[in-house]
């Protein structure tokens, strides 16, 4: 995946062979609930790894933020409210870039997605096999 106008520009041809760009179309241009929940998969599929993928991290970070922009607090929260906790919690880690929700403060966003936030915080704290990878590459 790739975040930017690369995938914007393949999303305008859906026929193509192309998963990224027609789940990027789903969710962007339609606003379809199924494609978005494909990614919230991405951030917990991150987020259970045994090693990290940076730029897949911040893919997933950046199509999570843009797809509540575009879906709108509401639809958004909507969809996310569906999750298992566990998925909940992913979503917020994803969004930060790793940084759990509760640990940094985020009182611009929930002045902005009111709805989205309170899911968010009251999302799981997980100790996640990521972080172990995480704490390893930091420690080198």
């Amino acid at each position: 995946m790739d975040p930017g106008t690369g995938l914007y520009q393949r999303s305008l041809n859906p026929e193509a062979d192309d998963r990224a760009a027609i789940r990027f179309h789903a969710a962007y241009e339609k606003r379809d609930p199924e494609a978005l929940r494909e990614t919230f998969a991405d951030a917990l599929a991150l987020c259970d790894a045994d090693g990290f993928n940076a730029s897949e991290s911040v893919a997933v970070a950046w199509l999570l933020q843009l797809y509540l922009a575009r879906f709108g607090d509401e639809r958004f929260a909507a969809v996310l409210a569906s999750e298992s906790p566990r998925t909940q919690s992913a979503v917020g880690y994803n969004m930060v870039s790793g940084v759990k929700w509760n640990a940094s403060d985020h009182a611009g966003f929930a002045k902005l997605y009111p709805e989205t936030d309170r899911i968010l915080r009251a999302a799981p704290e997980v100790d996640w096999p990521v972080d172990k990878a995480i704490a390893i590459i930091m420690a080198n």
